[in-house]
This record gives structure tokens, sequence and C-alpha cells, in this order.
């Protein structure tokens, strides 16, 4: 199953094969690699996300991915912060920063 990045998609579940949302047709393709495969959290009223992904260049390397949900400046900066931070840092008990990049999603009519 893989998922839209869109969260004002209606249906954001998709079939494995599926190049484009099937309700939002927003591409399930990011980076020309990386597909959402699942919600690890599902909070009313939050200002990010965070999926399981896969990375079709490594695909057995776990990777999580996390998506700033508001155009905020505020809130982009600590994001941003955040992004350096991870991939800055190496400590067993945090997770490493893989890579870093901007989508924008097409608005659903």
């Amino acid at each position: 199953m893989l998922y839209c990045l869109n969260p004002d998609c209606q249906s954001r579940e998709n079939a494995d094969h599926a190049e484009v949302c099937q309700a939002c047709k927003t591409p399930l393709l990011l980076q020309n690699r990386y597909q959402l495969i699942q919600p690890l959290c599902n909070r009313q009223y939050a200002t990010t996300e965070l999926f399981s992904i896969v990375d079709l260049k490594n695909p057995s390397l776990p990777l999580v991915i996390k998506t700033l949900l508001r155009k905020d400046a505020k809130l982009q900066s600590l994001f941003q912060r955040e992004q350096l931070l991870l991939m800055e840092v190496s400590h067993v008990g945090i997770p490493r920063g893989h890579d870093a990049f901007s989508v924008t999603l097409a608005m659903i009519e």
C-alpha cells in the first residue's frame, strides 16, 4: 500500500503499483526514489506528519519522513533547524538525517 503525501486528500491509501494518488492525482514517488508506505502517527490538529517510507535505491534501509503541514514562517524555521541538527548529530539514540527536500502540492479542486 502506498500513501498520498497530500494532507487534504480524501482517500490517501493507494495500490502498490499506483504512480499518482487515485483520489487527488498527487505523485506518489518523491524525488524519484521515495514512497510513503505507512503513517506512523495520527494526531488531530498536528503541524507535522510522520511516515514510514521506502527508498527505491536502498529498499532494505528503514526510513521515516516528517512533513510540515502548514506554510508558516516560524514553523518552517524550526523545521529547518531540526533538519540541520539531524543531519549533523551522530548519536545512537538520535535518528540520523538522510535527506531533505521541499515538495509543493497542487491544490485540490
